[in-house]
């Protein structure tokens, strides 16, 4: 809005004398503006000049009511409407002091005009990328602009100072920001300056993401009893950090997505928990960063009581005559074992397959006699499941001279005591009739098979990656430890209790949220994990 003049009263002014210090008024202009006139002193004697005054335009244009004023000694009243200038000063102040007004000349009080900023960046918006961010605004206009200035907040942390957009100008729209921390907020400001003055500031946030990562691939499913291994393929690729899974039952819904962290070289997961008969779809997804995730593959199976799986670890122990032959299996249930033997490396078979003596789901070792020392042998062992026969196992092992005499152990069922063995509670020794102190009808026998300690019970070394040993538990042919790590490691390892080797089939990812595993137990279906920081069990 322009400035404009106060109203003048009826009286005319007098001319400011040459010289003076006082803008002269305009002969049209009549009357006086209050205290918006100031009297004219001649130059260099700091005199007044009797009756001239003058009065200077001011902006914005907002006024307040005048008091009287002097023309020519005539005191005079201002007219109605007449108005005196209030707010900044421009080259003379006006100071109140008591009940008079004070005017004071520019060369003692010479203030200079305040001048406004730019304009905050209109339209600001971000684009994040891996590590970057890219600002984008609206061009002004403005030609005054000199440069643009920006600062950012990572998470709560303190603003860094304001930095200039390098080679910035006034028609500069956007700018690059690099070297930022994936997965964390990230809140910019940008403003732009002229000359010294800085503008007002506009605020935006973004997050830096690193890019996807491709989806898995040989993706597949194998189905169990309730159960469904997923395969995949090595993506060699370090930049992912975890996968991601979920399942959907036939007609029903998709379960929510479940994290995992990889561990070793074997790419397989194992589901548990499913309906026998159900067709399940599942999907699968890598995750690269925090919560970048690719995109997922699906394949399908129906879990069913099939074959058994497979005995694994089998190892042989050579005994003089005998061998130690010694398995492990965890796929229930499980009817019985059955096995072959072979001299000629396989070629022929005696006994080909027949039952295991005695044994049932927990059995895990048979020992061969009647063999013939320094030849070697070949012997397969595989499970059974009502009729149906799972795959076999084999390896070799060769008896030799004066090595340990192994006690195949009786068949027993649950409740029972092995022939020969004492019930706990009841009486041994005794003598009796045709003994020698122990033995006879009241006591065990003795037995004249020498025994020698042939196993190895502790596990040498842990693996590399397993540094922070916590709770454990073992079902007698594997041991479960876990590993509770300062950082994201945390997992549970699995152990062959005969040859101390890791089991990485036998592992199993825990939950996102289990983060401070201690201690495990299971009951041979599920495994309960303690978590020491959240005051919980999980159950796998």
């Amino acid at each position: 809005m322009t400035a404009r003049w106060s109203r003048w009263s009826a009286r005319a002014r007098a001319a400011a004398p040459a010289g003076s210090r006082c803008a002269q008024p305009t002969a049209s202009r009549r009357g006086c503006a209050s205290s918006t006139w100031f009297p004219c002193r001649a130059r260099g004697t700091g005199s007044r000049s009797d009756g001239a005054q003058y009065r200077r335009r001011r902006a914005p244009p907002d006024w307040s009511h005048a008091g009287s004023c002097r023309a020519g000694g005539d005191s005079v009243s201002p007219a109605p409407g007449s108005v005196a200038p209030r707010g900044l000063p421009g080259r003379f102040a006006l100071l109140p002091l008591l009940l008079f007004t004070v005017v004071l000349p520019a060369s003692l009080l010479a203030a200079s005009p305040v001048h406004a900023g730019p304009s905050a960046p209109a339209d600001l918006t971000a684009k994040a990328g891996n590590t970057q961010v890219t600002l984008a605004w609206t061009d002004p206009g403005d030609a005054t602009i000199t440069k643009y200035q920006f600062r950012y907040q990572v998470g709560v942390s303190l603003w860094t100072s304001w930095t200039d957009v390098p080679g910035s100008s006034a028609s500069t729209t956007s700018h690059t920001l690099g070297g930022l921390l994936n997965d964390t907020p990230h809140k910019i400001e940008l403003r732009a300056v002229r000359g010294s003055v800085a503008g007002a500031a506009a605020s935006v946030s973004a997050t830096p993401r690193p890019p996807p990562p491709p989806a898995p691939t040989g993706f597949s499913a194998r189905a169990g009893d309730a159960s469904v291994t997923l395969t995949w393929s090595n993506p060699n690729d370090a930049t992912v950090s975890s996968y991601g899974y979920r399942y959907q039952p036939s007609g029903g819904k998709w379960t929510a997505w479940q994290g995992f962290l990889h561990k070793g070289s074997t790419f397989t997961l194992l589901v548990r928990s499913l309906n026998n008969g159900t067709t399940y779809t599942f999907e699968l997804r890598a995750v690269r960063g925090i919560y970048t995730f690719g995109p997922s593959v699906s394949t399908t199976a129906t879990p069913t009581l099939g074959p058994p799986f497979a005995p694994h670890g089998l190892t042989a122990t050579s005994g003089d005559g005998q061998i130690k032959w010694t398995w492990s299996l965890d796929d229930p249930p499980i009817s019985r074992f059955q096995y072959r033997l072979s001299d000629d490396g396989g070629t022929t078979w005696d006994p080909d397959w027949t039952d295991v003596p005695g044994s049932s789901a927990a059995t895990t070792s048979y020992v061969t006699t009647g063999l013939t020392n320094g030849t070697e042998y070949r012997f397969e062992v595989r499970a059974v499941r009502g009729q149906l026969l799972g795959a076999g196992t084999g390896t070799a092992g060769r008896p030799r001279a004066g090595g340990p005499i192994f006690v195949q152990p009786p068949a027993t069922t649950p409740g029972t005591t092995p022939p020969g063995s004492t019930p706990p509670g009841a009486a041994s020794g005794g003598g009796g009739a045709g003994s020698a102190g122990g033995g006879g009808a009241g006591g065990p026998s003795s037995s004249l098979a020498d025994f020698e300690w042939n196993v190895t019970r502790d596990i040498e070394a842990l693996h590399a990656d397993h540094d922070a040993p916590a709770g454990m538990w073992s079902d007698g042919a594997t041991l479960w430890i876990a590993q509770n790590a300062s950082g994201a490691a945390d997992a549970v390892y699995a152990y062959d209790l005969r040859t101390g080797d890791r089991v990485e089939e036998r592992e199993f990812a825990l939950d996102a949220a289990n983060r401070a595993p201690r201690g495990l137990w299971a009951d041979g279906e599920t495994m309960w994990v303690s978590d020491s920081g959240r005051d919980r069990l999980f159950a796998y």
